[in-house]
């Protein structure tokens, strides 16, 4: 883990830094500003709070958290590796651009809050995707991605949402017995419990 960020009020928060073995650097406070840049290279994990957040990647690497008063703290994690998505309490909504320019983002639901926590992932059809890229669902490993494009791990997820964007979904199951339904709501959507 690089560093760790953790937003306050609007435009506040704090990062708290890591050395190559693991060890706290001197902790960031500030206030009143208005982007915040991640450091180039490694882990970048993002602490949500224990409201209901609504937290989004894009595919420009801007990580932007809006907990339940409205207050949005926006990073530009770009320059990171990977990133961690650290939702905390309540009910949160996770957005991740399929695009996103990271290695992996693993997103961790934390406590369900009263309702749950959901993931969206959302495909790209840019640049053009070829036909025999897809949208993939590992049950089993707790992962979704689009081919050739960042991996998606999460835990603590109540429900997951996927927009393949017009391209195939696979959805593979976990190494045991699974019993799965498939609800078709039109001819691109449904519902798999």
């Amino acid at each position: 883990l690089t560093a760790s960020v953790t937003p306050n009020a609007a435009e506040a928060g704090s990062i708290q830094p890591f050395d190559a073995a693991g060890a706290p650097l001197l902790a960031i406070t500030y206030a009143s500003v208005e982007d915040v840049n991640a450091p180039a290279g490694g882990t970048i994990a993002i602490q949500g709070s224990d409201t209901d957040d609504i937290i989004t990647v894009s595919a420009t690497g801007a990580v932007t958290v809006t907990d339940e008063l409205g207050n949005v703290n926006t990073y530009d994690a770009s320059a990171a590796t990977d990133l961690v998505i650290n939702a905390g309490g309540g009910d949160d909504t996770i957005t991740v651009a399929a695009d996103a320019p990271f290695n992996t983002v693993d997103v961790i639901g934390g406590d369900n809050g009263t309702a749950s926590d959901v993931l969206n992932f959302i495909g790209t059809g840019s640049p053009p995707a070829a036909p025999t890229d897809a949208v993939t669902v590992d049950l089993g490993l707790q992962t979704v991605t689009q081919t050739g494009l960042v991996s998606v791990g999460y835990t603590g997820i109540e429900v997951l949402n996927v927009n393949s964007v017009g391209l195939a979904l696979n959805v593979l199951t976990t190494a045991v017995d699974d019993v799965t339904v498939v609800t078709p709501l039109t001819d691109t959507t449904g519902i798999l419990v």
